[in-house]
């Protein structure tokens, strides 16, 4: 998988996963996870040396809530844009 130009090995979890995530997303999809955090070292613009990040784009910890989403999807619908979906599901 690559994630922000790096190349990243992910484990998938498994067909019951998938099949539980499918279901509810309404497509077909796989869920992944990176196993061991220390192959994707952070940009040094953006941590220490030392640090590791997982999928996310380049900070160890990326945080939102459900506020947060709604908020966006307000601004976005007073912007004519479409709500937001998840990757890969129509």
């Amino acid at each position: 998988m690559t994630v922000w130009n790096s190349a990243v090995l992910a484990a998938a979890t498994g067909p019951a996963a998938d099949a539980w995530f499918s279901a509810r997303l309404g497509c077909p999809v796989r869920l992944v996870y990176l196993d061991d955090p220390t192959r994707r070292p952070v940009d040094l613009g953006f941590g220490r040396d030392g640090d590791v990040v997982s999928f996310a784009d380049g900070y160890p910890l990326l945080l939102t809530s459900a506020g947060s989403l709604s908020e966006l999807g307000r601004w976005l619908a007073e912007h004519g844009e479409h709500p937001l979906v998840p990757a890969g599901c129509p």
